[in-house]
């Protein structure tokens, strides 16, 4: 799932520790990796051809990262 930058500005510092999040890249290998903690702007993130993402063109240079994983634990 994605969220805007200021999303998760939004929550505590709590919160936010609870949250794995970062973007996906091509490594020089061609494998996909994470870069934790990181935010891309929309255009640089999806083919904005597509006819599935027409709709996109208007937020395209928001920042977003994409939650990876949550924790359902307070102390986490």
């Amino acid at each position: 799932m994605w969220v805007t930058k200021s999303m998760l500005y939004s929550l505590s510092h709590r919160e936010r520790e609870r949250l794995d999040f970062g973007i996906k890249r091509r490594g020089t290998d061609g494998n996909e990796i994470v870069v934790s903690s990181t935010y891309g702007r929309l255009a640089n993130l999806v083919d904005l051809n597509e006819l599935g993402n027409l709709k996109l063109h208007d937020i395209v240079a928001i920042p977003v990262t994409e939650i990876i994983d949550f924790s359902t634990e307070e102390n986490a």
